[in-house]
């Protein structure tokens, strides 16, 4: 109790951000490798929770929602997790998902993360959107993992590299330090980390190059900086990127009204990929603090 009191007094600092995900995994066992992603990426220096929201009336699954949440505890115990269970019941699993964004957690020991799966429901896709909208203004940072092969065992990484596309800062800090986080892990530890970036022409190469490696050193990870010349940079991506283990690629979450084609473009960047993680950053990491 006192440390969680001393918590509220502390001033942040971004070089002490470690993440807190709040993982939409459903019910025990239904997206194995969701949940197993997230652990990744908690990667023993953040906290960890799995949620499951019950669509309907609590009076009417007071009993299933004990039962979910036992059955989620067995789930994280018998995967070797390190995770909490959070189950909820609300009228939809839109609404349930603001709440647990909105109250869960106890002070400032609250998620900083909400991590998705992509939904695979078309009639829902826009409802997701206007979701990922709500998170990232309740100044969440949000993940959106597309899997790719979920045929494999969810605990045998892809080979390849964990690529991560730079445009810019303002999901970049994030991404780098997510893809740092999961090369932690020791089944991770054979896959090299790639900073990549498009440019239009040659004559950008060397000065993205030099900038890409200076983030490098300030971060302190190991990665291989690499710049590519493309008009097209989705072509680029899709090119680069095809046989890596994971890709991640940021994203701006959809103004309402344009979720529809927020959805089809994010679609339309993913498809062909490996398993893709999508990141937009409420500004809390800061490599170069």
């Amino acid at each position: 109790r006192q440390d969680l009191l001393r918590l509220e007094d502390d001033r942040y600092h971004p070089k002490n951000w470690r993440p807190s995900i709040l993982a939409l995994s459903g019910r025990s066992g239904a997206r194995i490798h969701l949940a197993v992603y997230a652990h990744w990426l908690a990667a023993g220096r953040g906290a960890l929770t799995l949620a499951q929201i019950i669509p309907g009336e609590i009076g009417d699954h007071l009993e299933r929602r004990s039962n979910q949440e036992n059955a989620l505890r067995s789930f994280i115990a018998d995967q070797g997790l390190e995770a909490f269970p959070a189950v909820l019941v609300a009228p939809s699993r839109e609404i349930g998902t603001e709440a647990l964004v909105q109250c869960y957690g106890i002070g400032r020991m609250r998620p900083n993360v909400v991590l998705f799966g992509w939904s695979k429901d078309p009639a829902r896709l826009e409802d997701f959107g206007a979701l990922l909208r709500t998170a990232s203004e309740l100044r969440r940072s949000v993940l959106v993992i597309r899997e790719g092969d979920t045929e494999r065992d969810p605990w045998l990484p892809p080979r390849g590299p964990i690529d991560v596309w730079w445009r810019g800062k303002a999901n970049g800090h994030l991404m780098v330090l997510l893809a740092h986080l999961l090369a932690q892990n020791d089944a991770w530890r054979g896959n090299e980390i790639r900073l990549l970036r498009v440019v239009s022409n040659q004559a950008g190469v060397e000065e993205s190059t030099a900038h890409l490696e200076r983030l490098i050193t300030g971060a302190r990870v190991e990665a291989t900086a690499k710049v590519l010349v493309a008009e097209n940079p989705i072509e680029a991506i899709h090119r680069a990127s095809r046989d890596s283990a994971i890709v991640f690629l940021g994203f701006i979450p959809p103004e309402e009204g344009r979720e529809a084609a927020f959805v089809k473009a994010q679609q339309g960047l993913m498809k062909g990929l490996p398993t893709v993680v999508s990141v937009w950053s409420a500004g809390e990491v800061s490599l170069e603090a």
